[in-house]
């Protein structure tokens, strides 16, 4: 650290500085009497259409002019009419949300001493139906979960395959007290490595460029329409 009587580029006399303290900015924030709050949870999320991406413009309880650091809606993006407050009906054509299987039957093979899992597409027409749970800013994804809100297994990112049926085997994993299990396809074809799939309750992925996005509404005798 320089004293005043140091030269201006050294050598300084002072004590030695051993700690430095940084102080983090804030990425996202309400102006509240001068100063900045934390923007507290999502109350509503609203679909916009902007060119060929969906926008998802979460809403809380502070005006839009009070925020900070949240990214704003296009100008040209065009409100779709839905608006998403928590546990309601959507259908989604996006492939991040079309490959859930669901279990079909589970058995041990005693030649490999293998556990096997056949599981079966959950959506043949490859048209995600759900709950939407949730969106998530910092990631720019929603949470959604299958209108039974039961377990399903889903296939890693970016895979998009014709197949509506596969056989998994089950790999345990242990970690000292914790363990896991890892899901891979049995027999894939021999030009490519096995699917890798996990089992689930939630999916948890970007949806920006889904063809279809729809808020269904249920009649007295349990019937989904739409209303928009």
């Amino acid at each position: 650290k320089p004293l005043k009587s140091d030269p201006e580029n050294g050598p300084f006399t002072g004590p030695e500085i051993k700690k430095v303290k940084v102080l983090e900015t804030s990425k996202s924030a309400v102006f509240v009497r001068g100063g900045l709050a934390e923007l507290g949870g999502v109350i509503s999320t609203r679909v916009y259409r902007y060119k060929d991406e969906l926008v998802f413009q979460p809403r809380y309880e502070a005006s839009y002019e009070k925020l900070f650091g949240v990214a704003a809606i296009p100008p040209e993006a065009v409100f779709t009419g839905i608006e998403l407050y928590g546990k309601e009906i959507v259908k989604i054509q996006h492939p991040n949300l079309a490959y859930c299987y669901k279990l079909d039957r589970r058995y041990f093979e005693k030649e490999t001493g293998q556990t096997l899992i056949d599981v079966i597409k959950a959506f043949p027409n490859d048209e995600f139906l759900g709950y939407w749970l949730y969106f998530e800013p910092s990631n720019n994804r929603p949470v959604v979960s299958l209108h039974d809100n039961s377990e399903f297994f889903l296939l890693e990112a970016n895979k998009t395959p014709d197949q509506k049926c596969f056989t998994l085997i089950e790999l345990e994993k242990k970690d000292g007290n914790k363990t896991t299990y890892e899901y891979l396809e049995k027999s894939p074809p021999l030009e490519r490595k096995p699917f890798k799939f996990s089992l689930e309750r939630e999916i948890k992925r970007q949806i920006g460029s889904a063809k279809t996005f729809e808020k269904l509404n249920v009649d007295v005798l349990g019937n989904l329409f739409n209303e928009n």
